[in-house]
């Protein structure tokens, strides 16, 4: 009697259904990363600006001097601190082009005082094409800056 050989490997078939599940997975996969990432810039872009905020308080307390962090909207997001007396530059930052970044501060200039205290309280808004948004914010007197991720943002 004659045995069969059941050692033929995948039929062409099987294989065009896997190499067709492998490309569904890896175009829902790519769609997810591309969210993640854009979350992430958002994320990593407000807090900088936060941190950067404090930073230029830190520099007008230690200094004795008034200090402000000017942001630029043209066509690359970027940021400057600088000592408001002769405009030294003490620090420049470029966010990620895929930002954008919107501010109720009078010509997007966020200053402080010698004491640390804001000549004006304001919000910096961070977007990246996602769902939320990151608001940071410069409270009036004490000049504390806080960031939290919103829906909606002035």
């Amino acid at each position: 009697m004659k045995q069969m050989r059941t050692d033929e490997g995948f039929s062409f078939i099987e294989i065009i259904l896997a190499v067709a599940i492998m490309g569904i997975l890896t175009v829902i996969s790519l769609s997810s990363m591309q969210k993640y990432s854009s979350r992430r810039d958002m994320l990593q872009g407000a807090r900088q600006l936060a941190g950067d905020l404090r930073l230029t308080q830190q520099f007008a307390m230690t200094q004795g001097q008034k200090f402000k962090l000017v942001y630029a909207s043209s066509s690359t997001s970027s940021y400057t601190i600088m000592k408001s007396s002769d405009s030294s530059v003490s620090k420049s930052f470029l966010l990620p082009s895929s930002l954008t970044v919107t501010s109720t501060f009078t010509g997007d200039t966020a200053e402080f005082a010698a004491t640390g205290a804001p000549v004006q309280s304001g919000t910096f808004c961070v977007s990246a094409g996602v769902s939320t948004k990151m608001k940071v914010d410069v409270l009036a007197g004490t000049g504390r800056t806080t960031d939290q991720e919103v829906t909606t943002c002035p």
